[in-house]
């Protein structure tokens, strides 16, 4: 085939679009078709070949198709900027057909300890933008499990002193937002320092719209970065810092993200291990609510300051053996349990609370607080106990309880 014949049989086939890939590979062809005219005619001058181009009504129309389909499409090319390709309603839009979402990446937290984490999740039925069913797993010894239907909640932790799972009435998960359709719309409404660059990604060389904002916080890290894929619209990666400049690790890295995975029907269950602490948080919230005279008083002070006040104060009652107070801090503690406590702490009493040590699960809404406090007996031993902590809002205000211990009372 001579070559005016294979441009003009490409610019009768070429169809101009808005897909840059297509763009690109038809100016290559373009381009391609018109230097191997030009090849044929090494042995003639620049102005000669055009002058012989030109002459010819055959090949002066195809030349200036060729000229005038390279213009169009650079131009095409030249217009058609990832900004044109991608906006945050068409995500939103393509969300709305997303029944479920699978994540998993990388949590870091302030004292540098991390893990990895998979979120499985699906969306609430009567509120899209948050979870209905879930199911958190981070590393090899948390879970946390929450069906929409039974409406509960298992969050599951393995200790050094064994394997506790938690039971609480509701969907009480830290991580309840759903990342549909109707949280975008949301997020974006509500969201500050909206900013948005576009480029390839260094991963998959597609090119994607990375946007940044202050959002929604996760543990207090507010300061959001996202991925999204140009041609598929949806968000691909995303990563929220404490930090407002994002310099360092973040708080959740989101490495991936499948939609629409296939989920069994009994996926969100959740079977108790053999051998597991259960702590029932419905008994001791109960009791909180249906009963002024449980709890301790710990109005306007932070979640933290209330589960160590909570704290210092149980155990000044065991070391004062005052134990009406101990009973008032820890409700459940009656009969034969307060007899079996008595007991416990006689055998070597506390003498003084050195330190509360660590704290963990605070703001929780499907635990109670573990604060692990260190003791000084009356032998001069040092003990350890971690006490389960619940901070609950009343209509009487703040108050704080203790429901009882995670593993032995003392170890």
């Amino acid at each position: 085939m001579r070559p005016t014949d294979k441009t003009e049989k490409l610019i009768k086939n070429a169809s101009i679009g808005t897909d840059l890939q297509r763009d690109r590979k038809v100016l290559n062809e373009v381009l391609d078709a018109f230097e191997e005219t030009r090849q044929k005619q090494t042995g003639a001058s620049h102005t000669n070949i055009w002058r012989i181009i030109m002459k010819s009504k055959r090949t002066r129309l195809a030349t200036a198709a060729v000229l005038l389909l390279a213009a169009v499409t650079i131009l095409s090319i030249l217009s058609l900027t990832p900004r044109q390709a991608w906006a945050i309603e068409q995500t939103i839009e393509v969300l709305r057909h997303i029944k479920a979402v699978h994540m998993s990446g990388q949590v870091n937290y302030q004292d540098g300890s991390g893990n990895t984490f998979k979120i499985w999740t699906r969306p609430n039925s009567r509120n899209p933008a948050v979870a209905g069913d879930l199911r958190y797993q981070e590393g090899d010894n948390h879970v946390s499990a929450a069906s929409e239907e039974k409406n509960i909640t298992y969050v599951y932790t393995e200790l050094k002193t064994g394997g506790v799972v938690y039971i609480s009435d509701g969907l009480n998960r830290q991580c309840d937002p759903f990342p549909g359709s109707d949280l975008f719309e949301q997020c974006k409404k509500r969201a500050k320092n909206w900013q948005e660059q576009y480029r390839k990604d260094e991963v998959t060389g597609r090119y994607s719209a990375f946007v940044t904002f202050e959002g929604p916080a996760v543990n207090t890290a507010k300061y959001w970065l996202i991925q999204f894929d140009l041609e598929s619209k949806l968000p691909v990666r995303a990563g929220v810092w404490w930090d407002e400049h994002r310099k360092g690790k973040p708080h959740y890295e989101y490495s991936f993200i499948e939609y629409n995975p296939e989920l069994s029907a009994d996926f969100f269950d959740f079977e108790i291990p053999d051998g597991t602490q259960v702590i029932d948080c419905r008994i001791l919230r109960g009791l909180l609510d249906n009963n002024a005279n449980t709890g301790i008083d710990v109005q306007n002070m932070s979640i933290d300051d209330a589960c160590k006040q909570t704290a210092k104060e149980y155990w000044s009652a065991v070391i004062s053996k005052n134990w009406s107070r101990l009973q008032k801090i820890r409700p459940l503690a009656s009969g034969e349990k307060l007899n079996e406590l008595t007991g416990i702490y006689g055998n070597d009493e506390p003498v003084e609370l050195v330190e509360i040590a660590t704290m963990n699960h605070i703001s929780d809404p499907g635990t109670f607080a573990e604060v692990t406090c260190v003791l000084k007996t009356k032998s001069g031993r040092t003990k350890t106990s971690i006490l389960n902590v619940e901070i609950r809002s009343e209509k009487r205000g703040q108050v704080g309880a203790v429901a009882g211990t995670i593993g032995p009372e003392t170890f």
